[in-house]
């Protein structure tokens, strides 16, 4: 898994224009120490994920019907709560570490979000609301989508051993290999 500082590279300032978050002054109205653990990722960075959830097979469907059942472990697919303590409910029992960063890639957006789980959580009525989002960390072994039409779908690989993030990382490899430049944050930087 990759230190926080080896993605620091991907890091930009605030962007000038609205992000998930609303407006840069609706951003810097949160509090600091809440900002602290919201990072925001380069226009180059969105696109490199979206070629990773893409090439990778993150997700197996439309983002309607994101995973076929056949290749996870859970699946679970529900109307948006209305209730604003049972959408941070039904994600808590996700049971992902509060402290755990992931990946948010806003599909209308440039502007991708690297932020903790907890600032998911606490932000959640704020992120899930007209944009379509996939959600993902490092393992790659489970993904949160939201549906701008009020659903959520999460999904945990069936496979979450080691042998399983090998093969996806040879996955990565070999696209890099084939398109010399598709790069992704999870791959090291290829030596010149």
């Amino acid at each position: 898994m990759l230190a926080h500082k080896d993605i620091a590279p991907f890091f930009v300032e605030l962007p000038d224009s609205p992000t998930i978050f609303g407006s840069p002054k609706d951003f810097k109205a949160l509090p600091p120490k809440h900002r602290d653990q919201i990072i925001f990722l380069s226009q180059e960075t969105n696109q490199r994920l979206q070629d990773f959830v893409e090439h990778t097979g993150l997700l197996t469907g439309p983002l309607w019907n994101p995973f076929e059942k056949s290749c996870f472990k859970e699946t679970q697919g529900i109307p948006l709560p209305k209730e604003e303590k049972v959408l941070k409910k039904w994600l808590y029992e996700r049971k992902i570490s509060f402290k755990n960063w992931v990946f948010v890639l806003p599909n209308y957006s440039k502007h991708s979000v690297y932020l903790t789980w907890k600032m998911l959580i606490k932000y959640s009525s704020t992120l899930f609301f007209a944009d379509d989002l996939v959600i993902f960390d490092q393992s790659g072994n489970w993904c949160l989508v939201h549906f701008h039409e009020g659903y959520l779908y999460f999904g945990r690989y069936l496979a979450q051993d080691s042998e399983a993030g090998y093969q996806r990382m040879e996955e990565l490899y070999k696209l890099r290999d084939q398109y010399p430049k598709f790069n992704h944050p999870l791959l090291p930087k290829k030596d010149t």
